[in-house]
């Protein structure tokens, strides 16, 4: 096995196989093999299997999930008062990953502006480090609850020191909740109007497809939480 530490995993099935080292077989039926766990199917095979409830059921032109998810989310959002019960579940799904899609390629972006403005100073760059600070130095006692009493030890609170504790606790979490949302806003400052103005409308499918869902699925008599 010397040398396999430096061969690129999608050659070192080959390679174990070609040593007799590893039994490809398991791996000929594509079915079989998702079943006994020896292959998992991919992401995309999900999604595609979520768009062809959409194709099924509405007259889309996209044939599949990455021409669907290229498509503006103002455009997909035309769609969702036409889906039924089953095919808003689905859009749901992919306005999810769509999401984390328009987030991934955002937080790339983010990383480059983050990098070329702290050359330049860019103020907006400084407020958003200046409050990611202040997170890091607040959220300390979420490991070690003992700092909110202003005591050195780990062990449990006394019966005297819950009532402090818990405000303490309390005021701190407010204080995390406010400087999370500024960092967030401070963040997407950075970000290109375009990526920003996308990420919006997909927050906005996100919802609106949410409680397009509730209706239908109240609307069928299905359960009600209080």
């Amino acid at each position: 096995l010397v040398g396999l530490d430096s061969i690129l995993p999608n050659g070192l099935l080959e390679v174990l196989k070609g040593r007799g080292l590893a039994d490809t077989s398991v791996l000929d039926d594509p079915r079989e093999a998702l079943r006994l766990g020896y292959r998992f199917d991919s992401y995309r095979d999900r999604y595609q299997a979520m768009f062809e409830v959409l194709k099924k059921h509405l007259p889309i032109k996209q044939n599949t999930v990455e021409e669907w998810m290229a498509l503006p989310a103002s455009e997909r959002s035309q769609w969702f008062a036409k889906a039924d019960l089953r095919t808003s579940a689905a859009i749901l799904l992919l306005e999810q990953a769509s999401l984390r899609r328009q987030l991934l390629l955002a937080q790339d972006e983010v990383k480059q502006s983050y990098l070329g403005a702290r050359e330049v100073k860019d103020g907006k760059v400084s407020n958003a480090t200046k409050t990611l600070q202040e997170i890091l130095a607040s959220s300390g006692f979420l490991s070690r609850p003992a700092e909110l009493l202003g005591s050195g030890g780990y062990g449990l609170p006394q019966a005297g020191e819950w009532q402090r504790l818990e405000a303490e606790s309390s005021q701190r979490q407010k204080q995390l909740k406010r400087l999370t949302g500024d960092l967030d806003k401070e963040v997407r400052a950075l970000l290109e109007p375009e990526r920003a103005k996308e990420i919006a409308a997909n927050e906005a499918n996100l919802k609106q497809v949410s409680e397009h869902l509730r209706a239908l699925h109240k609307a069928a008599g299905g359960l009600q939480l209080p």
